[in-house]
């Protein structure tokens, strides 16, 4: 910077110098014509060297807002692929272990990825465990099945009674697949590709602002179209769809839980 500045400084003087002696010498008639013109040409190189210096600092001037607007408008993009739900799992408990947090979360695939029982599916009980915690606002999307039915009582009672969690429901084709995704906190999504039978499940999280963006639209379509678990009543019905598939023992369970949900209440839509 300070050779920039000492360089302008010589230029400007030289060129000033050079017009003054042309005209001093001119006016007194000391000047012969060549010499007129060579001291002409030395004022016409020394001011195109300063007005070089101006272009070159303007284009550069420019070049480097063009660039910083172009790097501004891309956004960092950090992706995490787990082998399996117990890392992806991990991974989110990690990003939700202190503080308040909002998750909204679509599980609509068209099957059950895992055919573990509840007790011991990581999914299944972390979503359990977002609906428990009092300091998770949790909205969540399902396709209502027989083997995720109790399960999802015993989320409605939770949630009622902590005042912090909503249902939704989408009664879907048999064939419709959708890849269950969840929103942490509008930063991250973390996502899973649709249950097939024998196919290596894929688990991400990503953080990228725009993509986050995206997907936060899309949640909320979804949940503005979608039907509202509010009342006992639509457990109910439900229940009768599947209640020919349960023994005996799951039936007077689930009956108590839909009659202690009735005497807690639902919570109502977000």
């Amino acid at each position: 910077m300070f050779y920039k500045i000492v360089k302008f400084i010589v230029e400007i003087i030289t060129v000033i110098t050079a017009i003054v002696y042309t005209v001093y010498q001119g006016l007194t008639s000391q000047l012969s014509i060549y010499e007129g013109l060579i001291m002409a040409l030395l004022c016409l190189i020394a001011l195109s060297a300063v007005l070089l210096d101006f272009d070159n600092e303007r284009q550069w001037t420019k070049v480097k807002n063009d660039l910083s607007k172009e790097l501004s408008s891309v956004s960092s993009c950090r992706i995490r692929v787990f082998h399996n739900s117990s890392e992806w799992i991990a991974a989110m408990k990690e990003l939700t272990k202190e503080g308040t947090h909002i998750q909204d979360t679509a599980s609509i695939d068209a099957a059950t990825r895992s055919k573990a029982k509840k007790n011991h599916n990581d999914i299944w009980n972390y979503i359990n465990e977002c609906c428990k915690d009092d300091k998770t606002t949790f909205r969540h999307i399902v396709r209502i099945r027989k083997n995720n039915f109790e399960n999802l009582l015993d989320r409605i009672l939770s949630g009622s009674a902590n005042c912090n969690t909503y249902f939704a429901f989408y009664d879907l084709d048999p064939s419709f697949s959708f890849p269950t995704f969840g929103i942490i906190d509008n930063k991250y999504v973390s996502t899973r590709s649709p249950y097939h039978e024998g196919e290596k499940p894929n688990y991400m999280i990503i953080e990228n602002k725009e993509l986050v963006e995206y997907y936060t639209r899309y949640f909320t379509e979804l949940w503005l179209y979608s039907n509202k678990i509010n009342s006992v009543q639509i457990l109910e019905q439900h229940y009768k769809k599947f209640k020919s598939d349960f023994d005996e023992e799951e039936k007077k369970e689930i009956e108590r839980k839909i009659e202690q949900i009735r005497k807690q209440g639902i919570i109502d839509d977000i």
